[in-house]
């Protein structure tokens, strides 16, 4: 990669936070916030988006950077209709048809139209919708960015958000889905992708002169960069340290965003709404307390610590806003580990792949398997739910694996290196018979964490036989779309069945963890606030995590988070330029392009 100076963009001294007035102000900063602003801009309102962290991009930074659109474009035989069936039939009784028609309608043609600003994405292809058996499932529905040269950013490479620990390699070299995958498992083409990048790290040398950091922006970067340029290049000011502490109403409308900047209190006027897109509240543990169907930890989730505090909600229902599903969340598994260049912190790695790989299973603390360990972590997180309020004895649960799995998987998305790149004798001490247990045998690793024996070994041996016959008799695993996408591609008889029977054998605790939170303020199609009563808050607008979850308690695949949240801050910003308050988005189609 040749070298590239910093280039000198337009508007690149934004003015600090101070009392101001703008036709939009958007309160915070991932993707649902940044395409929001756009598309406001480019009806010509005057637009600001508030940060309260020092680093934009938000959750979505330190995402995988999916985004779930059906009927997308790359994908000719899906329809709207099969979309809406599929989401109906897995949402069940509590599906809202007005939004599910609003995001099935309008996906397609917002991320047509955000590609105007830069940003390019491919589907994946055959990776199956989360429910894969259900009616109107398919595949490549999720779209990933592609990567982007972090230079073009100029000094805002270094304001961004960094990606979470998945998608870095020893802390300098920006990993993306492809290089994630191949190499752990040295799978086909993974000497290629090394080579590929560790030629394009070390041969750039002016860059490394500047940062140790990759300057590949590759996952939820990729997503963030290209619309962070675009709002610069459009002069939409970004406000970094900027916190919303309460909402003006005059008139019985939002006038205005009540913030503090460094200690100062400012505020920013909205001549025409307020869209809140600020996260959820999964980093509050007061609110986690009060609303999750079990006591979780907050440190268990894999979303930036101090980031989504749940302010937004809380501060949209005291102007007036309807709370709704509360309760729901983006589960997802994790393991905690110890971050080696950082003393006495541990950090929450998500168990997201692993699970329907050969020679491994989970049980709860009795020793028991209780689910299908290779379903999505959504749903794996929901079955965590379901048999800790039945036995008390799932959270945490226990994952076991014998070197044969060890070998060839990391666990916790790179935490735990395979054992070909990380040996046992290179694993810090400290962690032995602490976040990860080993034995040369399965009567003493059930010692060591504490299962029954007996259990454990009738499980082990259970799973053998299933591997064996290559049919999960009890709960099915691998017999799925799903789990045969991320299995191990070429193992007979199941992709995702392999017995556990090479010594040494391995334990590591599984948390309950969690993608965010999805209950919120409650919305209508066109992301408008509303009451209790189910009308609408007028000049108050919510996206992303910050709104209540169209999808209820489910999660139909990989970037249903990201995906719905772009497309409702566009109709928003789309709703406020041309409608009344009680006017609803039809379809992109007809207004926006």
């Amino acid at each position: 990669m040749e070298t590239v100076n910093f280039p000198k963009m337009a508007h690149s001294e934004e003015a600090e936070p101070r009392d101001a007035e703008f036709d939009v102000v958007v309160v915070g900063s991932g993707a649902g916030a940044m395409v929001a602003a756009l598309r406001a801009q480019e009806h010509g309102l005057t637009c600001v988006v508030v940060e309260k962290a020092p680093q934009y991009g938000g959750t979505t930074a330190t995402s995988g950077g999916c985004v779930w659109i059906p009927a997308n474009d790359e994908i000719p035989d899906d329809t709207p209709d099969a979309a809406l069936t599929y989401l109906k039939t897995i949402i069940g009784k509590d599906a809202d048809d007005e939004a599910l028609r609003a995001f099935i309608s309008n996906g397609a043609a917002v991320i047509r139209h955000v590609e105007r600003y830069g940003l390019k994405f491919f589907s994946v292809p055959g990776y199956p919708d989360y429910y894969s058996d259900a009616p109107g499932a398919t595949t490549a529905r999720s779209m990933l960015p592609h990567n982007m040269d972090g230079a073009l950013l100029g000094d805002d490479f270094f304001q961004m958000r960094d990606s979470n620990a998945m998608s870095v390699g020893k802390t300098r070299y920006a990993l993306d889905f492809v290089t994630a995958a191949v190499l752990p498992g040295r799978l086909p083409g993974w000497r290629r992708a090394a080579l590929s990048m560790l030629a394009r790290y070390w041969s750039d040398i002016g860059w490394r002169r500047k940062t140790r950091r990759d300057r590949l922006l590759v996952m939820g970067r990729a997503l963030i960069g290209p619309l962070r340029k675009a709002m610069r290049d459009r002069a939409i000011p970004l406000w970094l340290n900027t916190e919303l502490v309460g909402l003006e109403k005059q008139h019985g409308r939002v006038s205005a965003a009540l913030c503090r900047h460094r200690g100062e209190h400012i505020r920013i006027g909205a001549r025409r709404a307020v869209i809140l897109t600020a996260g959820g509240y999964e980093q509050n543990q007061e609110m986690r307390d009060k609303f999750m169907p079990i006591p979780v930890n907050q440190n268990t989730s894999l979303t930036p610590h101090g980031g989504n505090t749940g302010d937004a909600i809380r501060i949209g229902h005291e102007a007036g806003g309807a709370l709704a599903g509360m309760s729901q969340v983006w589960w997802a598994p994790c393991v905690r580990l110890p971050l080696e260049l950082y003393p006495n912190v541990h950090l929450a790695h998500g168990l997201i792949f692993e699970r329907g790989r050969p020679h491994s299973m989970i049980v709860n603390r009795r020793g028991k398997r209780y689910t299908n360990e290779a379903c999505s972590y959504d749903r794996f997180g929901l079955a965590m739910i379901e048999e800790e309020k039945r036995t008390g004895a799932a959270n945490p649960s226990w994952m076991i694996f014998d070197a044969s799995f060890r070998k060839k998987n990391s666990v916790g998305g790179g935490g735990l290196l395979p054992s070909w790149i990380m040996p046992d004798r290179r694993v810090p001490r400290e962690w032995w018979d602490n976040v990860i247990y080993r034995s040369d045998s399965l009567a003493g690793l059930a010692s060591k964490i504490g299962v029954p024996r007996d259990a454990l070994e009738a499980s082990v041996e259970e799973m053998n036989r299933f591997a064996r016959t290559g049919v999960d008799e009890r709960f099915g695993r691998g017999s799925f779309a799903y789990d045969q996408f991320l299995g191990e591609q070429g193992w007979k008889p199941n992709s995702s069945l392999g017995p556990i029977e090479t010594g040494p054998f391995y334990a590591v605790p599984v948390d309950l963890g969690d993608l965010g939170t999805k209950g919120g303020l409650k919305v209508n199609g066109s992301a408008q606030v509303l009451d209790k009563e189910g009308r609408t808050v007028d000049g108050l607008y919510a996206v992303g995590n910050t709104a209540c979850s169209l999808f209820g308690n489910t999660y139909p695949g990989a970037g249903a988070t990201l995906g719905p949240a772009m497309t409702f801050g566009f109709l928003a910003s789309e709703h406020i330029a041309h409608f009344g308050s009680s006017d609803l988005v039809s379809t992109v189609e007809d207004i926006a392009l």
